[in-house]
């Protein structure tokens, strides 16, 4: 989030870093709001154990945070897709406002159902080892089916329709000259074709698909009756979730394009060293 706001008069807040910097608020607000309880289970030797209202606060902010990031993460992908069909898309001067009312949408969404187990809809569970909270998808009541179905089946098509999106948006760069040209770089420092963004955006959604998904398949498991169980299982797939949110800040770390420029001019720099006057032209 620092970085973004740094360089903010570089991206304008174009769409990508709009929100980016909404999955990066929905990442740190997920582990804030509910990593702190988990600690104090730990330094209590499991003795402090989670009041109602605690492991129900605890289970909407983390199937809300869940939700809100796999929806961000499709519509990053959709992003990218448009703007290799369509590149006039960012000229259009309501284009701020709508991506600002996507990002509330996709937000909205996420919390009316992370709120179904508050009113009556299921309700929160305590699992193993009494240091997390989720909606309740081991007990076959008709709320908690319904929550379990309905989670699983969006976050299978989310992962799917993301998936589908960026392979087609890397067939599309491969294939056609014309979509390639719209990510060149428009400061030739690199001299390279700016694709830091999509590599990004995949980047990010491997981390999703890899440590989100046992969950939303246990869960989907748990609704078929096929898995009745409450156990270590679901504990290291709810520890996969939380890796995924610390993992996405340092991928942007890593993949942004200025640190992406900084290696290319290092790598050209090893190979033909240049004078101080043409290294100050690169940099300009």
């Amino acid at each position: 989030m620092i970085l973004v706001w740094i360089n903010r008069r570089d991206h304008r807040w174009s769409s990508f870093y709009k929100m980016f910097a909404a999955l990066a608020l929905t990442d740190f607000l997920g582990v804030l709001l509910t990593y702190p309880f988990a600690i104090m289970r730990y330094i209590s030797d499991f003795t402090y154990c989670f009041p109602i209202k605690i492991c129900e606060s605890i289970s909407f902010v983390m199937v809300d945070a869940h939700l809100a990031a796999a929806l961000l993460i499709c519509a990053l992908s959709f992003d990218r897709l448009l703007v290799l069909i369509n590149p006039y898309h960012y000229r259009s001067r309501d284009l701020g406002r709508r991506y600002v009312v996507v990002i509330i949408a996709i937000w909205l969404f996420s919390s009316v159902f992370s709120m179904l187990q508050l009113v009556g809809v299921g309700k929160a569970e305590l699992y193993f080892p009494g240091s997390w909270c989720y909606f309740d998808f081991v007990k076959p009541s008709i709320g908690s089916l319904f929550s379990a179905y309905f989670y699983s089946v969006v976050s299978f098509s989310i992962i799917l329709i993301t998936v589908v999106v960026n392979v087609f948006t890397m067939w599309k760069i491969c294939h056609d000259p014309a979509a390639k040209g719209t990510l060149l770089d428009s400061s030739l420092v690199s001299g390279y074709y700016d694709s830091h963004v999509i590599v990004f955006i995949i980047a990010v959604t491997i981390s999703f698909v890899a440590t989100c998904t046992p969950l939303i398949v246990d869960i989907f498991l748990h609704a078929l009756e096929l898995r009745t169980e409450n156990n270590d299982l679901e504990m290291w797939f709810e520890r996969l979730t939380f890796l995924n949110a610390i993992i996405d800040p340092w991928l942007y770390i890593v993949l942004r394009k200025e640190s992406i420029r900084r290696i290319i001019l290092l790598y050209r720099a090893l190979r033909n060293p240049v004078s101080p006057e043409e290294e100050c032209l690169l940099e300009r």
